[in-house]
């Protein structure tokens, strides 16, 4: 899995605080029902074979936490690797400014690999309004 990084920013300027593949097992497989004897729960007849076909790799949900500083009321950056294929959700709070004078939007492109080097990218897009034009957003991305 290629590390999220920021490729570019468009408007303001974005950071990744972190990118975490969120797991604690293959979600939504059956995998151990197919190691038979060789489960580790199963002692008597356990070896550690790694030719069955219950060892493959099963993509999980993934979350990564940007930070935004707005240029303009916006901001606006594209998001690289990390093995985007969708965004679940976005969430954010707003760091800076005067609270209760904008709403904070947020929003996330379809995925898809515009040059060609075989990493999708997403273009996040952040902002508020009501005249705060330097605020900083805390942003959580859910994203698989």
């Amino acid at each position: 899995m290629k590390q999220l990084t920021v490729k570019a920013n468009t408007t303001g300027t974005t950071t990744v605080i972190g990118a975490w593949e969120l797991r604690a097992g293959s979600h939504d497989t059956t995998e151990h029902l197919a190691r038979g004897g060789t489960y580790p729960g199963n002692l008597n007849a356990f070896a550690p074979l790694q030719a069955d076909a219950a060892n493959g790799y099963d993509p999980a949900p993934k979350m990564a936490l940007l930070s935004m500083t707005q240029a303009g009321n916006a901001a606006v950056a594209v998001l690289e690797g990390g093995d985007i294929n969708g965004v679940y959700a976005l969430f954010g709070t707003q760091t800076t400014g005067t609270a209760g004078t904008s709403d904070l939007t947020l929003s996330a492109s379809a995925p898809a690999d515009a040059d060609a080097d075989g990493l999708k990218e997403v273009t996040i897009t952040a902002g508020s309004t009501g005249g705060l034009a330097t605020a900083v957003l805390q942003v959580m991305m859910l994203y698989y």
